[in-house]
């Protein structure tokens, strides 16, 4: 009995996640996927003495990795807002290597379960052979492209399972990870057709309208859209001509936004500010916008009969 207690003198079932920085992406403003990789010391071993008895044994251990903010995977939040869901956060993948045993050979972490792989602890402080555990922090460019501009931030804990028994518990240590997504031209129209005015009876206004899809990444869905023609003259005034004759036929436009009562805004030549969709490029399969052409009947009166046609180009920006 009194050579076993000299024997486990001083041994403790010790299992220590070192602290590790925050992985700060800085500003995305290019493509391509983005990583980060940070060495830190693991210890698991019989003894919490950085400088172990010639006792001293160092045994495996594991990781677990999880979200500290809000349950249910790896995200980055909009401003940090952990009830941001859909484009306002940004999936993240982490990953584990065994820098002593492992090769360096990453493995997958998913979030609150303890990894499959185990991995060859230190002493505590890792003095004899340097840091041996290393988190790498990848984000993939599709990903990015998925949500909107702004910045992003998420906590992350690493708590580890070793020791002697292989259950020591450390509950670890936490850290963030920072990335600003730079605004880039984030707009798209999308089920805009061709306006058909018909033929004209004789008598009375013509007004056609056209609905069609704005998506804008900015935060609000917010846009600027401005409206050119092929037969637009010096002063910004739209007319259908008459290839043939060259009759033209004066027309004005009028813009409604997802927020804006009819009859809508006229268009000129200043841009237009509007609400748009900022979570479906398609709109979720709705229109948000409304073009309408109006012709007068004076107008229409005032030239012979033909074919009229003008071309519209509209240009929308992120606002």
């Amino acid at each position: 009995m009194l050579l076993m207690a000299s024997t486990l003198y001083g041994q403790a079932d010790h299992v220590q996640v070192r602290q590790i920085g925050d992985f700060d992406f800085g500003t995305y403003i290019s493509a391509g996927s983005l990583l980060l990789e940070q060495d830190h010391c693991v210890s698991s071993a019989n003894t919490a003495n950085p400088n172990p008895p010639k006792s001293g044994e160092t045994f495996p251990y594991q990781l677990n990795v999880d979200d500290v903010i809000a349950d249910g995977g790896f995200y980055l939040y909009l401003n940090g807002n952990t009830a941001e869901t859909g484009n306002r956060r940004l999936f993240i993948e982490i990953f584990h290597a065994d820098m002593i045993a492992g090769g360096g050979v990453y493995h997958k972490l998913f979030p609150g379960v303890v990894e499959s792989e185990v991995h060859a602890g230190q002493f505590r402080n890792c003095t004899q052979n340097g840091p041996n555990s290393r988190v790498k922090v990848q984000i993939n460019e599709q990903d990015i492209n998925s949500v909107i501009s702004g910045n992003y931030s998420g906590s992350f804990s690493i708590s580890a399972i070793g020791g002697i028994s292989g259950m020591a518990y450390d509950p670890g240590i936490t850290f963030n990870v920072f990335i600003t997504i730079a605004s880039v031209s984030e707009v798209m129209v999308s089920s805009l057709d061709g306006i058909d005015l018909g033929t004209y009876s004789g008598m009375g206004n013509i007004s056609v309208t056209e609905s069609f899809c704005v998506y804008s990444s900015s935060i609000n869905g917010g846009y600027s859209i401005t409206f050119s023609s092929l037969n637009q003259d010096a002063n910004a005034n739209f007319y259908l001509v008459d290839n043939t004759s060259s009759d033209a036929i004066g027309y004005s436009l009028s813009f409604i936004d997802s927020v804006t009562s009819p009859p809508g805004q006229d268009v000129g030549t200043n841009p237009i500010m509007g609400a748009g969709d900022n979570v479906s490029q398609d709109c979720g399969g709705l229109d948000n916008a409304t073009l309408a052409v109006n012709v007068s009947e004076a107008d229409l009166s005032s030239v012979k009969s033909g074919t009229f046609s003008d071309s519209i180009t509209l240009m929308v920006q992120p606002e």
